[in-house]
This record gives structure tokens, C-alpha cells and sequence, in this order.
């Protein structure tokens, strides 16, 4: 009983985007990708990487921006987040992926854009590394269901990215770990 009630209570003092949960819950998705907790003011939650090039790599975050990103209001608060990455972003790989016309993350947007038929949506960056985004403002969720609501949210963000080709294409481009 005392092993129930301990696990209860830390899994409480802590927000489920901050606990290995969602790493498990991503992983079937991001097969290839390395898991890495981040905690910074900014945010918190888990980076899947691979190395694209000698210098660059391709990643998902998935968690909670504690402060809004210039692409969204200032005052929406904080909000579950999935982003895709193309680090660094003056890389050529950065340029061919995403500031190309017909680049692959412009070609996912547009398709993920027909495949999501409500808000939110996608939001195309092609000026910061984080260059796909997709926010949902965690008031927007009532506070009992909050962790349901967020799950949603980034098994059906996921589910887009894979669906799009974008995560099988993005490993078929980089290099093995």
C-alpha cells in the first residue's frame, strides 16, 4: 500500500509530460529516434534525435512550452507541444528540407493541413530549427482530464508526422547512430 500511495503521489507532484510515460508513448512512433529529457525555463519534455549529416540532426519534441514561441501569442500560457527540428539551422540540410520551395517539411505541411480537420493545426516556421509546430494551450483542457486531453493530443500529432512519411523519410536521410 505504501509503494501504491508513493508512486501516486510522485506521479502527481509532476507533470505527465515530465515523466517517462510520454517517452513510452512515443516510442512506436519515433522508432530510431534517442529519447533525451529537457527541462529549461522555456520548456519541458522529451527531444527524439538523429545525427542527418556530419553536423546536423533531425528531431521531435514533445511537451510543454512554459513560455510562447514568437510564432504564437504571448498570451496564450503555457501549451502541450509537438515540434519538428532540423538543428543547426544554418546547415545545408536545413536548407534543403525546409527553406527550399519544394522541401519535404513544406510538403508535410500542406499534407498534414488536408489530414487535420480541426484546430490545431500545424504552424510552418521556415526561418527557426523547430520549423513544424503544432500548440494546444493546456487551459484550453479542463484540469481533471487535462492528462487524458494531452495524450490526444500527442498520439494524434504523432499519428500525423508518421503518416505524412515525415518520420520514415527523415531516418532514411540521416546517418546510422
Amino acid at each position: 500500500m505504501n509503494a501504491t500511495r508513493s508512486k501516486a503521489t510522485s506521479r502527481s507532484s509532476r507533470p505527465w509530460w515530465c515523466t517517462p510515460e510520454v517517452a513510452r508513448l512515443a516510442r512506436p512512433y519515433l522508432r530510431g529516434y534517442r529519447p533525451r529529457a529537457v527541462q529549461t525555463a522555456e520548456r519541458v519534455g522529451w527531444i527524439f534525435e538523429r545525427p542527418l549529416g556530419r553536423q546536423a540532426r533531425a528531431g521531435f519534441f514533445l511537451g510543454c512550452v512554459l513560455q510562447s514561441p514568437d510564432v504564437t501569442s504571448a498570451d496564450a500560457g503555457p501549451s502541450a507541444a509537438v515540434a519538428v527540428a532540423i538543428r543547426p539551422a544554418s546547415s545545408p540540410e536545413f536548407d534543403e528540407l525546409v527553406r527550399q520551395p519544394d522541401s519535404l517539411l513544406r510538403w508535410t505541411h500542406t499534407y498534414i493541413g488536408w489530414l487535420t480537420h480541426r484546430p490545431p493545426r500545424f504552424l510552418l516556421a521556415p526561418e527557426t530549427s523547430e520549423c513544424l509546430l503544432r500548440l494546444c494551450p493546456l487551459a484550453a483542457w479542463p484540469d481533471a482530464r487535462r492528462e487524458h486531453y494531452a495524450r490526444n493530443f500527442f498520439i494524434e500529432s504523432l499519428a500525423l508526422l508518421v503518416r505524412s512519411g515525415l518520420v520514415r523519410r527523415l531516418k532514411a536521410l540521416s546517418m546510422a547512430p
